[in-house]
């Protein structure tokens, strides 16, 4: 649980729909979108390309607990590594040093993506299924309260009255990141894990492959799961990194607010997540994942109807003056907390549930094969949205990819625990009783 509460610590001191595109917008001259996409989607796909390739190797290991270190100890290098470059460079060549940023962040999160698959099998094999979600949803609660009181602490430095000058203000956010991976990989390190069921050989590339590829065609909810994972990617992609630049070139939101963004929408993901977690035991994670897409699409909505609402500023709270149209944007940054914590307990949840024991690390190898494509859809975004800032093409797009995702997801048949899982006797089975589990 500890662990938890500083993995979204340091992913709130780099999180890529506040810090980052300012950072972006700020660190290239003429203020376009497309920096946005570039290190939204570098960081993205980082996430996620490793896995096909991990999977074969971690099947023969009986211990995978530290892969996960060595996972954090890159993020740690990474981001220590950008404090150097943006101290060194940042003011006297800023192209070069985006670029350097941007090959660094995605060193990083391909760090993090080398430790996935060890997280989600230690847990999974250390967990009942039916306290998976209640689990998840005070795990990220209590993370977010705690990446709440950073969100005041990013406004604090971003602000040109009480922060440092550029670039030391973003060396210190880079900074508190690295250390929060730090502290939340050895904190992880002190779990015990048990040893799991092993492949005795490992898999030549091709067979491997393949092996995914049958799994993949012959499991209706691998694949389903799949594509509605691949459509969240897609559509949060192409909205949610673009509400702070539509904020502040399209609102003259002004950059210190990004903060107090950051801090509401981690509050919201904060308290919801309990909710969520009880929901997944009493409604399943099919609606619940529903319910997460549904609030996902009134991102882009709230964020295209902002421009036509009143100016009168309302109310000053921490130096900020709020009218209805910027209110309309920490209304979107809420939801975006709300749904992103609405689908992480439900998606993971429901892949840990239907997580065959003998090919865990194939199964999670291709599942998040499918999706990794749809990282880049960012720079997708960024592409349409373009030096016209086309903001509403973009959203719109994204309330398209939104709706698909609602349907893939109703064609999923929930997964409900039975008694043996409650009381934890699934999470290692006999080879003979995997053989009589059915393909879910």
């Amino acid at each position: 649980m500890a662990n938890g509460i500083f993995v979204l610590i340091a992913s709130a001191f780099l999180d890529p729909e506040t810090v980052l595109p300012a950072f972006a917008l700020q660190i290239m001259p003429g203020g376009s979108v497309l920096w946005v996409g570039i290190i939204c989607s570098a960081i993205n796909i980082g996430w996620f390309w490793p896995q096909i390739f991990l999977s074969r190797q971690m099947e023969t290991k009986p211990l995978l607990l530290p892969y996960y270190g060595l996972a954090q100890g890159l993020r740690v290098v990474c981001m220590t590594l950008v404090c150097i470059v943006l101290y060194l460079f940042a003011v006297a060549n800023p192209q070069l040093t985006f670029a350097i940023v941007v090959l660094l962040l995605f060193a990083s999160t391909s760090g993090g993506a080398y430790g996935m698959i060890p997280f989600m099998r230690v847990f999974r094999d250390g967990l009942p299924s039916c306290w998976l979600g209640r689990f998840l949803g005070w795990r990220y609660a209590l993370g977010g309260l705690a990446s709440f009181a950073v969100g005041f602490w990013v406004k604090s430095i971003l602000s040109p009255e009480t922060g440092p000058a550029y670039p030391l203000n973003y060396i210190l956010l880079f900074g508190g990141g690295g250390l929060s991976a730090a502290v939340c990989g050895t904190l992880f390190m002190m779990i015990r894990e048990r040893p799991h069921r092993i492949a005795k050989h490992t898999l030549p590339m091709r067979y491997h492959l393949a092996r995914g590829r049958r799994m993949l065609q012959g499991d209706a909810q691998l694949r389903r799961l799949a594509k509605a994972r691949a459509l969240w990617s897609a559509s949060a992609g192409m909205a949610f990194p673009f509400v702070v630049p539509f904020a502040i070139k399209v609102l003259g939101m002004p950059i210190a607010a990004v903060g107090l963004l950051l801090a509401v929408k981690m509050l919201s993901f904060s308290i919801t997540n309990p909710l969520w977690g009880q929901l997944s035991t009493i409604v399943g994670n099919r609606w619940l994942m529903v319910l997460g897409t549904l609030q996902q699409l009134a991102v882009p909505v709230l964020t295209i109807l902002s421009p036509w609402l009143p100016r009168t500023v309302l109310f000053e709270w921490l130096g900020i003056h709020y009218d209805c149209r910027l209110l309309a944007v920490v209304l979107a940054c809420m939801l975006i907390g709300t749904s992103r914590a609405c689908l992480q307990v439900s998606i993971n949840a429901f892949v840990m549930q239907i997580l065959p024991v003998r090919k865990a690390t194939t199964f999670l190898g291709f599942f998040f094969l499918v999706t990794s494509p749809t990282m880049a859809v960012p720079l997708v975004g960024a592409l349409v949205i373009g030096y016209a800032d086309r903001f509403i093409l973009g959203m719109s797009l994204a309330i398209m990819l939104s709706l698909v995702m609602v349907w893939e997801i109703l064609r999923l048949k929930e997964v409900r625990a039975d008694v043996g899982d409650e009381n934890g006797t699934n999470s290692e089975m006999p080879d003979e009783q995997a053989k009589k589990e059915p393909s879910v």
